[in-house]
């Protein structure tokens, strides 16, 4: 089977690989998931297992069109940009998560929370609250108003730290 785009979500702690099908409402293809236990530093060593099993699962994917999502630093956005591009991959520049956003600081929401917020509004086509647990945790609004042609509006929300590190701060 072909694929048609290959995604990379670079979080605070991991990276997140998915292989997403040609198919009109396909589910997305598992194909690595990084960082969960392992620092995502450790991406950037050499020698590192973890950069290792990347190049060779970005090797098998080269050729396909590819975004990237990242909260992480500058310096490792930019070496698993060199990393994907090396691989043979085609890396979209920018990816425009197809909401309209609200907030009072635009600048400051991370793409993982918009992406989050378009994802949601996808499964369920109507307006909603959005959940998500990872390093952090986020709760976040978004409208779909009446009408073909405006867009999802995200309103923003509210963040904290998610359940691992809440549970380290009470130790």
């Amino acid at each position: 089977m072909s694929l048609a785009l290959v995604t990379l979500d670079l979080g605070n702690s991991g990276l997140k690989l998915r292989s997403w099908s040609e198919r009109e409402g396909s589910q997305a293809r598992f194909a690595l998931q990084l960082g969960i236990d392992v620092p995502i530093e450790r991406l950037r060593e050499p020698g590192a297992a973890q950069r290792a099993e990347l190049r060779e699962e970005l090797a098998r994917l080269a050729g396909q069109r590819a975004g990237l999502s990242s909260v992480a630093s500058a310096e490792v956005t930019r070496d698993l940009v060199e990393l994907a591009q090396s691989a043979g991959l085609q890396l979209e520049p920018e990816l425009d998560c197809g909401l309209a956003n609200l907030t009072r600081t635009p600048q400051s929401v991370g793409k993982d929370r918009l992406f989050a917020a378009r994802g949601a509004v996808e499964l369920v086509g109507s307006s909603c609250l959005v959940l998500d647990a990872g390093t952090a945790l986020t709760v976040d609004a978004v409208v779909v108003p009446h009408g073909a042609v405006a867009q999802p509006q995200f309103l923003g929300g509210a963040i904290a730290p998610g359940p691992r590190l809440a549970a380290r701060a009470l130790h």
